[in-house]
């Protein structure tokens, strides 16, 4: 209870006390105490006691073989989640994976392994960019861990749900999960769910271009309790997203990069002295970013070569795609320094060059104001842009069809819809895909 309430130094004092009294007799009972003491530690920043106490639960395990495969797999995905926070993404998510899998039944399944892992190998395969499969695992599990008020995996599960149907321009169900994220907080008295909602909110409100709304969310987000204790704990589903990165996003969007800067390089050397590689690695992309709208292409390059390079070797695709146009321009900018120059060592890894091309290959281009005459928009330039692909998904949109079926129609997947159609919207200067089909009637392109 006092986790869940992120009153972890309080747990953690719990969690001493409990590991320095009598042995259990049962086993099982051993090792489920010894994995929701390991969690408690996570959430101080105690990793060498999580790690004892995973250590003590893999010692313990006993009890039917089902409690017992419950409990190895809780350790293992639990140290998946220090691999997480460490920067350690494919470790990670190989950890996730394999508890998983650990499951007697099909993994993907309702009843198959159990949320907690489900939930953990979700995200991961939402950072690798493998949205279908994320989609489905969040879905199936999400229920659950609302239920069991799993407040890191509530949080993280709303919002990516929310960015994908962001990405696939359903607003309306982008909105309304975050709605009922914060409907959720309220409900229970958990403000900082409350406040991550709001944030993501902003996240989206900003790349839209809706830049007062966004900040009016932004503030609605300041709870300085909130990111307080965010800043003394290790929250998983806070680790990228709090305060002072809203903040840097919002002056980005703003066209302010120098009022970014202070923060991200304080941000940045605590996040290096506390050993938080994953936040370290997303404010450093955000530093190139706004190093680059500030119009300092060659620092920009320099901040970004190191974190691409990282990311790249981590499979890591979500926290810059997510970041939208401020980011995607300043690596725009470092494929085609690398397409000309070969420029840096990152860039004679064939592996880099593949992981950098499907990088570029899944940001949406950059949105243009199309030009004006006499107060009328011309809609007619971009449609030559349009390729014979485009133009197929186009078709099958106005039929009415979703992504899925599309994407059957066309053999390809999901995620390639999903890239089309931000292809489409943006060189339609269409908010949805409904409003595509309508634009494309009225220039002629759809019958």
């Amino acid at each position: 209870m006092l986790s869940i309430s992120d009153d972890y130094p309080a747990a953690a004092k719990l969690a001493r006390a409990a590991l320095e009294g009598p042995r259990l007799e049962s086993r099982y009972a051993a090792a489920s105490l010894a994995n929701s003491l390991a969690t408690v530690f996570l959430g101080v920043d105690a990793f060498d006691d999580a790690r004892r106490a995973l250590l003590d639960a893999r010692r313990e395990v006993g009890g039917t073989a089902d409690q017992a495969g419950f409990n190895a797999l809780f350790a293992d995905a639990t140290e998946g989640i220090i691999d997480w926070l460490e920067g350690r993404l494919r470790d990670a998510g190989a950890r996730f994976r394999l508890a998983l899998a650990a499951g007697r039944d099909d993994p993907l399944s309702r009843n198959g392994g159990n949320a907690w892992a489900a939930l953990l190998h979700a995200t991961s395969l939402y950072e690798r960019n493998d949205l279908r499969r994320a989609a489905h695992l969040f879905h199936l599990h999400l229920p659950t861990a609302r239920d069991l008020g799993l407040v890191d995996h509530m949080i993280n599960g709303h919002v990516v749900l929310s960015r994908i149907a962001d990405g696939d321009g359903d607003v309306e169900t982008a909105m309304g999960l975050l709605g009922e994220l914060e409907h959720l907080a309220e409900r229970r008295a958990l403000p900082r769910v409350a406040a991550s909602a709001r944030l993501e909110r902003a996240r989206q409100l900003a790349g839209r271009g809706h830049l007062d709304a966004a900040r009016e969310q932004l503030e609605r987000a300041e709870d300085v309790e909130v990111w307080a204790r965010v800043a003394a704990l290790r929250l998983r589903a806070n680790d990228t997203e709090y305060i002072e990165v809203g903040r840097v996003r919002q002056a980005l969007h703003e066209g302010r990069p120098a009022e970014a800067l202070p923060i991200l390089r304080r941000e940045i050397a605590a996040a290096a002295a506390s050993g938080r590689h994953r936040r370290a690695l997303h404010l450093r992309l955000l530093a190139g970013a706004a190093h680059h709208a500030g119009g300092d292409y060659e620092t920009a390059a320099a901040w970004l070569e190191r974190p691409l390079a990282d990311a790249a070797r981590e499979g890591a695709m979500r926290m810059i795609l997510d970041e939208g146009e401020p980011l995607a321009e300043a690596i725009r900018a470092v494929a085609e320094r690398h397409a000309a120059h070969g420029a840096g060592a990152a860039a004679r890894d064939p592996h880099f060059r593949a992981w950098l091309e499907d990088l570029t290959a899944a940001m949406a281009p950059p949105r243009r104001a199309a030009p004006e005459v006499a107060g009328e928009t011309l809609l007619s330039a971009p449609i030559e842009a349009l390729t014979r692909k485009e133009r197929e998904v186009l078709r099958l949109l106005a039929e009415g069809l979703p992504n899925a079926t599309i994407a059957a129609r066309l053999g390809v997947s999901d995620s390639t819809v999903r890239t089309h159609l931000r292809s489409i919207n943006s060189k339609l200067d269409a908010r949805n895909r409904t409003q595509a089909v309508a634009v494309a009637r009225r220039m002629g392109v759809l019958a």
